[in-house]
C-alpha cells in the first residue's frame, strides 16, 4: 500500500466509521429525515439535499391580482449530514530525522437542541480521542503522535455544535537515493 495523504485520510475515515458504528447522536424525532448515525467524510461536507422546487409560474401568462406564494421558501427540516466527522488533511512536513509529520483535523458536528448538542459533540470527540490513543496501528504505515488537541469553535449556531480533534501523525519519508554511474 502506497502511503499518501489520501490513503492516510481514508484509513482514518474507515477507523472512525468502525468505532462510531453503534453511536446515535443528536435529537431524533419520528419526522426526521436523519437517523442519528455518525457519518464520516473526507476533506469537506457533501452538498445538502434540497427538496424539488415546484415549477415557477409562466411569465407570459396573464397577470392576476391574486398574490403568488413565495415558492423559494424552504420548509425547515433537519440537515441530513449531521452528526458527522470530517477527516481533513492540513499539511505535511519532512524532518531531518527522516520522519514525515502530518497534521489532520477531525471536525465533529452534532445537531441538537441546547446543551445536548455540546454534550454529544464532546462525547463524540472523546470517543475518537480515546480510540486513537489506544489503537496499535499495526499495518497502517503511520502512527499517532502527540499532542492531540480537542477544541470547540468559539461561535456556535444553535442547533449545530462543532468541535475539532487536531491530530499529528508520524510516517516514514522518502530517502535520497545515490546513483552510481
Amino acid at each position: 500500500m502506497e502511503l499518501t495523504p489520501a490513503s492516510m485520510t481514508d484509513r482514518i475515515r474507515d477507523h472512525i466509521l468502525e468505532i462510531t458504528s453503534g453511536m446515535y447522536l443528536g435529537d431524533k424525532t419520528s419526522d426526521d429525515n436523519t437517523d442519528g448515525k455518525v457519518k464520516v467524510f473526507t476533506m469537506d461536507l457533501p452538498p445538502r439535499q434540497v427538496p424539488e422546487y415546484e415549477a415557477m409560474p409562466d411569465p407570459y401568462a396573464p397577470q392576476t391580482l391574486e398574490p403568488v406564494p413565495n415558492q423559494q421558501t424552504l420548509e425547515t427540516y433537519r440537515d441530513e449530514r449531521f452528526p458527522f466527522v470530517i477527516v481533513r488533511f492540513l499539511r505535511s512536513t519532512d524532518t531531518d530525522d527522516m520522519v514525515r509529520l502530518c497534521e489532520i483535523d477531525l471536525i465533529c458536528g452534532v445537531e441538537a437542541e441546547g446543551l445536548q448538542a455540546q454534550k454529544d459533540t464532546l462525547h463524540l470527540m472523546e470517543v475518537i480521542r480515546q480510540s486513537l490513543l489506544k489503537h496499535d496501528y499495526a499495518g497502517w504505515g503511520f502512527r499517532i503522535a502527540r499532542p492531540l488537541d480537542i477544541d470547540f469553535f468559539e461561535e456556535q449556531t444553535d442547533p449545530y455544535f462543532i468541535g475539532v480533534v487536531s491530530t499529528n501523525w508520524e510516517a516514514p519519508t522518502i530517502q535520497t537515493e545515490v546513483r552510481l554511474w
